[in-house]
């Protein structure tokens, strides 16, 4: 095969672009692939005339409530972790470890599942779907409703307070950044 532009000269390559044969004169390589000096032109003006995106389209009520759920999911994980280290303590304990285990397994599935629920809106309201906005509100609700409980023991109604008050918040960006979820 012979160079396209130097019929007297034997190709060096073929262009992956538009599949002339090129001596090494014309020829150029970019990312381990054959260009000829026309083909690289224009390769180079697409690269460099490229629109740069850099900004992100997620808004920052979306970003903070995203957040708010990761620690919504984390907090959960960390509350069923140490059940399930109670749960196994418990089951040592000969009497008392059957009682405290009746009260503790339901706690960790619910605290599980609170847990997965609030990882799986973070994900979503990270990505700006709808769908996170409206499982976040689910999500902030299960809690509420799950912890309320907690609110007739006194030290731990303190914890209650700050859970609602976190679940609000989250609520709250959620519907004030509604229109940038699609």
């Amino acid at each position: 095969m012979k160079c396209f532009n130097h019929p007297d000269r034997e190709a060096f390559g073929i262009c992956v672009t538009c599949g002339r044969g090129l001596c090494e004169d014309c020829s150029v390589v970019f990312n381990e692939k054959l260009y000829c000096k026309d083909d690289i032109k224009k390769l180079a003006a697409s690269i460099v005339s490229r629109p740069t995106n850099t900004k992100s389209n997620r808004n920052v009520l979306i970003t903070a409530s995203s957040i708010i759920y990761y620690i919504i999911g984390s907090s959960s994980l960390g509350i069923s972790v140490l059940l399930l280290l109670s749960f196994y303590l418990e089951s040592r304990i000969p009497f008392i470890g059957n009682v405290l285990t009746v009260f503790t397994l339901p706690i960790l599935l619910v605290s599980l599942m609170i847990s997965v629920i609030g990882f799986l809106s973070a994900d979503l309201l990270w990505k700006s779907s709808l769908k996170g906005g409206l499982l976040g509100i689910v999500t902030s609700i299960i809690v509420v409703t799950v912890t309320s409980p907690s609110l007739y023991i006194p030290i731990i109604s303190i914890f209650y307070v700050g859970v609602m008050l976190i679940n609000l918040i989250a609520i709250i960006l959620i519907v004030q950044g509604w229109q940038y979820l699609s």
